[in-house]
């Protein structure tokens, strides 16, 4: 289940959580849920974590992993949780068929995601 963050009052749970996932960061400028002002506070609480400030047991810093710029892959069991819009975006991004109801889009997929596994 993906969780739900308050933009306006993030905390450093919430910093955390954002810096290993820079990609919602990236979703909620493109619809307007963050001007910009949460990548910042991201970024600034990175930079304390890299002089071993403020670290939180448990955490990962994403930068530190290989591949840590490209979005991880979508286990086809999350399709459920998209909105239309995302899957229509997602398929066409891999060049396919973005018409269709919900259950058709997610069926589109995991047919694309079986094909290239």
């Amino acid at each position: 289940m993906a969780r739900q963050v308050d933009f306006s009052d993030l905390s450093d749970d919430d910093l955390h959580y954002l810096h290993q996932r820079p990609w919602l960061l990236d979703e909620a400028e493109r619809t307007g849920e963050n001007d910009g002002s949460a990548r910042k506070a991201v970024q600034q609480f990175a930079a304390g974590l890299s002089d071993g400030s403020d670290e939180v047991e448990g955490f990962v810093d994403v930068t530190e992993i290989a591949g840590h710029d490209k979005e991880p892959e979508v286990e086809a069991d999350n399709y459920d949780e998209w909105t239309n819009a995302q899957l229509a975006e997602e398929l066409e991004k891999r060049d396919l068929a973005h018409s269709g109801n919900k259950a058709e889009l997610i069926e589109r997929l995991r047919e694309n995601d079986s094909a290239d596994a």
